[in-house]
């Protein structure tokens, strides 16, 4: 502890005021401040549709997997129908023990897809938490037919130019930091004010109120000539490199905007035809899977042929539910892509 006695010999009070009136580098930073609220809105509409994106994509997955466990608890059914004729064939010595016991493993196969299928559901509606943030106790059932649709009504991909925006927006900050860079080695001229008031106290008493303030006040402009240092070079030459970055990131951008329209239009036809001709397939599979099981009771064909007509009917059913949701999921692109811009 400290203790100090006597009397302060000087008080003094002072007021100064320093205001530039020949900056670049400040305007410039005003600029960069714009340029960067501009540049997060864009990233924030960037961050959000890859977000409705990625949701989008699980939804469409849980969607499908629902979708094959529904044709697969069907073909289960039919797998149980075989192995029953299969097993009457046997005890009526029509069909040999290795032919039961295909049918037997086609049963058994067809449960554990069912399983499976079950297991990844499960894992997909917990990444879809993780995803949305939901609380892993909170329950949650996606319900949604997949209907067969016409390829009426289709939709129109709209220009979106969101990244190609963001990419320009990066550029011009690129191409404004540098210039703040170069102006932080020009001169800069301030208007300057200063005031200052001072007493001096000899006197023995330590109140005293008989002294009288002496002021001090002078004005005037100021000129600063700042002198290149090596981290200051070495800021340009990092500039300049980023201004040729984002230039060339700028024009990709551009033809990216292009190939994506380009790629979402494509997709989507591709998905249309798809289903057209999945549909067709179906219906040819399943008509001669009811004619091989037909020959198949009457003895006519084999287990083999009975085996390959069941797996190419499931099979063509797999592809048919996949072509009707990529419908969906081309859709739920385009929306999103024609929405978030």
């Amino acid at each position: 502890m400290q203790l100090q006695f006597g009397l302060q010999y000087v008080t003094e009070a002072n007021s100064y005021l320093d205001f530039k009136v020949f900056n670049l580098g400040g305007l410039e930073n005003n600029k960069l401040a714009k340029i960067n609220i501009d540049l997060t809105q864009t990233e924030n509409k960037i961050s959000l549709k890859n977000f409705l994106e990625n949701v989008s994509n699980m939804y469409f997955n849980i969607v499908t997997l629902q979708e094959q466990s529904k044709a697969t608890l069907s073909n289960l059914e039919v797998a149980k129908t075989l192995y029953d004729i299969s097993f009457q064939k046997f005890e009526q010595g029509q069909i040999s023990q290795q032919d039961l016991n295909d049918s037997k493993i086609n049963l058994l196969t067809t449960q554990d897809n069912l399983e499976k299928i079950g297991f990844q559901l499960e894992k997909e509606y917990l990444s879809l938490k993780i995803l949305c943030d939901i609380p892993d106790e909170s329950e949650i059932s996606i319900i949604q037919e997949v209907a067969e649709k016409d390829e009426e009504g289709q939709l129109q991909v709209e220009w979106n130019q969101l990244e190609m925006n963001n990419a320009m927006l990066r550029e011009a900050f690129a191409v404004s930091n540098l210039r703040q860079a170069k102006f932080t080695q020009l001169p800069t001229v301030s208007f300057f004010f200063s005031s200052t008031r001072q007493r001096f106290s000899t006197e023995k008493y330590l109140v005293n109120n008989s002294f009288d303030w002496i002021p001090s006040n002078f004005f005037g402009f100021k000129l600063n000539i700042p002198l290149p240092t090596s981290s200051n070079i070495s800021a340009i030459m990092k500039a300049k490199y980023d201004v040729a970055i984002a230039r060339n990131n700028s024009e990709s951008s551009k033809i990216q905007a292009e190939l994506l329209l380009k790629t979402l239009e494509s997709d989507y036809e591709k998905a249309i035809f798809n289903r057209r001709n999945q549909r067709e397939i179906y219906k040819l599979r399943r008509d001669s899977y009811e004619k091989t099981l037909l020959n198949y009771q009457e003895g006519i064909v084999g287990m083999d042929r009975m085996m390959d007509a069941f797996n190419n009917m499931v099979n063509s059913n797999y592809n048919m539910i996949g072509s009707e949701i990529a419908i969906q999921v081309n859709e739920s692109k385009i929306d999103i892509h024609n929405k978030i811009r």
